[in-house]
C-alpha cells in the first residue's frame, strides 16, 4: 500500500519556525542550513603567516558565528553531515602557495595552488557532529585583510552544511 503525504511545509516541534518548505513547482527549501562566511578583520594591512598554520580567518561577518572559534580559526560541524568549505587569499607577492584542508587535525586529500596571487579551495566533505574543519597553508608568507570598497573581501573563507 502506498500513500501520499501533501504539505507546503514542515515545523519545527514548537511550531516557531518552518524547518522544511515545498512549493507548488517542487522545490524544497531549509531556511536553516548552518553556515558561516568568514574573514580576516580588515584592519587593510598584510598579516604574517607562518607554513602550516591554520588561516586565520578571525571575523563572521554572516551565518552563525557560534559555529566558528576566531581564536583557533576552525569551523564546529554542528551536525552529521557533507559539508563544503571554501578559502581564497590575497598573497602579499606572487608565490606558489598550496592550502589544505583538514578535518579534526587530519589532513584530508586536498590541496590546491596559488595562480597571480590569489590561492582558493574548495573542499567537499562527509563530517560528524563535533568535528572541526579548516584550512592551512604550505608558505610563510603575508595574507591582506582588508576589503575593497564598498565591502568587497580580499581574503575570505565559507562553512556550509550542504547535504
Amino acid at each position: 500500500m502506498t500513500s501520499i503525504l501533501k504539505v507546503s511545509e514542515i515545523q519545527d516541534p514548537a511550531n516557531s519556525n518552518s524547518a522544511l518548505s515545498i512549493n507548488s513547482s517542487g522545490v524544497v527549501t531549509n531556511p536553516q542550513k548552518p553556515h558561516v562566511n568568514v574573514d580576516m578583520g580588515g584592519t587593510g594591512a598584510y598579516l604574517s603567516h607562518s607554513a602550516n598554520d591554520v588561516l586565520k580567518f578571525d571575523t563572521v561577518f554572516d551565518g552563525d558565528a557560534s559555529l566558528f572559534n576566531t581564536s583557533t580559526y576552525k569551523f564546529t560541524c554542528p551536525v552529521d553531515g557533507i559539508y563544503m568549505a571554501t578559502a581564497v587569499v590575497l598573497l602579499q607577492s606572487e608565490e606558489n602557495v598550496s592550502l589544505y584542508f583538514y578535518i579534526n587535525s587530519t589532513f584530508q586529500y586536498h590541496s590546491f595552488n596559488s595562480l597571480n596571487r590569489r590561492a582558493s579551495a574548495v573542499s567537499v566533505a562527509k563530517c560528524s557532529a563535533g568535528d572541526e574543519i579548516y584550512f592551512t597553508s604550505s608558505n610563510n608568507t603575508g595574507y591582506w585583510d582588508g576589503s575593497a570598497a564598498g565591502g568587497g573581501r580580499y581574503s575570505h573563507g565559507s562553512f556550509t552544511l550542504i547535504g
